[in-house]
């Protein structure tokens, strides 16, 4: 998989990350695996098509169980498996060929047989967008067991470093989408709800297969909001009369109409979502609307539409912006939960903050982070910005270390409240130091900002510390621009500045609204 490397290495500097590559030797990952010698976040383990029939010259079986046990030793490890696929043979040139039969047996008894949390890629996309000639290159099978052409492979690479990245922490969050000539053909005030052009045959089309991949990103954990001039009573209209649309309101967590600015009301709706503008993609057919908002929002992703709606989901998926490898059950929920955000936001502005948190009916359940959560808990580790002592982006091996160390502190908590589960939605690891701890790892997600979790987290590990004979809390705060509000948590809480730390003997949690669960004591 030499020939693999660069175009990795390099995708994956474009995505943020650095990386080190250690190749395993020709057919020897199921010992090197098995083995848990080798410390890597992130395996890369092709069955290639080439390799099980020796260059085309047998279709052998597969060694089934040897590769789900390698593949289940690799994430019990806390290690993540990217597991490519058998590709394309030349000979499926011909569709009568008995190789594809072979190989397509192939593929499905490995997607049964591998274990839950391993992530599959299908070459197949890659060889059908490169074309045929360009991928199949037998000799360098011969010369240097490269299934396919080094070309091919540099591109392989960096669709598998996508991958990794969009594992590690997706890149779009949550899409805001205009109405008029971009989920319909048509303008609904003008040209009324019954001659919107809604056919899937004919100029409708492209509007509604853009509303299935919308509908698809939803189902897979991105909330979707709708920003729109127009009159409310207009806007909802063809959602309730016209039976031909794929998205119905509820699959929204925001409807907004109106004839404000659209700037204006996507900064209140990334507000009340608590992301990052960046996070959020704005979608709209006018050329005039997307100047106006990127003038205004520039860390917004606001993607440029071809003038051919035609064209618009090929760009979309070619992006890779939305590229989700694997959705976990947190990652389901996420569209409820933004739903049940935007209900608690606005409970809050109708009642006080102070009144709306004390009928809130808060709950934090700490959990001593196991394999169960270990997945949840490396996720949170790699997108969260806002609230993010550190900043350090442990892979899974480094934490599955911190976690496996006995002494440590290494809890993950999952929220609650009358509105309903937030699932899991902090993590705090502390290493002993001195008569205390550091905070090694001290994070948040954005969904749950400013309700007291933090105080209650802290609280705690107070409680940890004093089984432990220890009260001096040390926090590392590796300060940005994105993470800026820890600052006053860390001041209301004692904490002062000694040197590049911030330390605290011990934090003064302020009261706060959040009730602390647990089935058992923890310590």
């Amino acid at each position: 998989m030499d020939f693999l490397i660069p175009g990795l290495k390099l995708a994956l500097a474009d995505e943020g990350y650095g990386c080190d590559v250690a190749p395993a030797s020709f057919d020897g990952w199921i010992p090197e695996a098995l083995s848990g010698s080798v410390e890597a976040d992130v395996w890369v383990v092709w069955v290639s098509t080439m390799g099980v029939s020796v260059g085309g010259s047998d279709r052998r079986s597969l060694p089934v169980a040897a590769i789900a046990e390698a593949a289940s030793a690799i994430l019990k490890r806390g290690q993540k498996l990217i597991f490519l696929l058998p590709e394309a043979a030349v000979e499926e040139d011909d569709p009568a060929s008995p190789v594809a039969a072979w190989r397509r047996g192939l593929c499905e008894t490995l997607r049964q047989a591998l274990p839950s949390g391993t992530v599959t890629v299908d070459p197949d996309c890659l060889q059908r967008r490169l074309g045929i000639d360009r991928w199949h290159a037998g000799r360098y099978w011969s010369t240097a067991k490269a299934p396919c052409h080094p070309d091919a492979m540099t591109a392989l690479g960096a669709e598998v470093a996508v991958t990794i990245a969009r594992c590690l922490a997706p890149r779009i969050k949550a899409v805001v989408v205009d109405l008029d000539n971009t989920l319909w053909d048509g303008v609904v005030g003008e040209d009324g709800v019954e001659n919107l052009e809604l056919d899937a045959n004919a100029a409708g089309r492209p509007h509604l297969h853009l509303q299935r991949f919308l509908k698809d990103l939803s189902l897979r954990g991105v909330p979707l909001a709708v920003v729109s001039k127009n009159n409310r009573d207009d806007a909802v209209r063809p959602f309730l009369e016209r039976p031909e649309m794929i998205l119905r309101l509820d699959d929204f967590v925001a409807f907004e109409a109106s004839w404000e600015h659209k700037s204006a009301v996507i900064a209140r709706l990334v507000d009340r979502l608590s992301l990052l503008p960046s996070a959020v993609c704005f979608l709209d057919d006018s050329p005039r609307e997307r100047a106006e908002v990127r003038a205004a929002l520039p860390e917004l992703a606001v993607f440029e539409l071809d003038d051919d709606p035609e064209l618009w989901v090929d760009q979309l998926v070619r992006s890779r912006l939305f590229a989700i490898p694997a959705v976990g059950n947190d990652d389901a929920l996420r569209v409820k939960d933004y739903r049940a955000e935007i209900a608690r936001r606005r409970a809050a502005d109708e009642m006080g903050v102070e009144a709306f948190l004390s009928g809130l009916e808060m709950k934090l359940r700490p959990m001593r982070i196991d394999a169960r959560t270990f997945p949840r808990v490396v996720s949170l580790v790699h997108k969260t910005n806002q609230f993010n002592l550190t900043n350090r982006r442990h892979g899974p091996a480094a934490i599955k270390t911190l976690v496996d160390a006995p002494e440590n502190y290494a809890y993950c908590f999952e929220a609650s409240d009358r509105f309903g589960p937030a699932g899991i939605v902090g993590v705090l690891i502390a290493t002993p130091e001195g008569g205390g701890c550091v905070l090694d790892t001290w994070l948040l997600s954005c969904r749950v900002l400013s309700r007291g979790f933090e105080f209650a987290m802290i609280e705690h590990l107070q409680a940890w510390l004093a089984a432990h004979g220890g009260v001096r809390v040390i926090a590392p705060w590796n300060r940005s621009g994105k993470n800026a509000l820890l600052g006053p948590v860390l001041d209301g809480m004692g904490f002062t500045p000694d040197g590049e730390v911030f330390v605290a003997c011990p934090p003064a949690v302020p009261a706060h609204h959040c009730m602390i669960v647990e089935d058992t004591p923890c310590f």
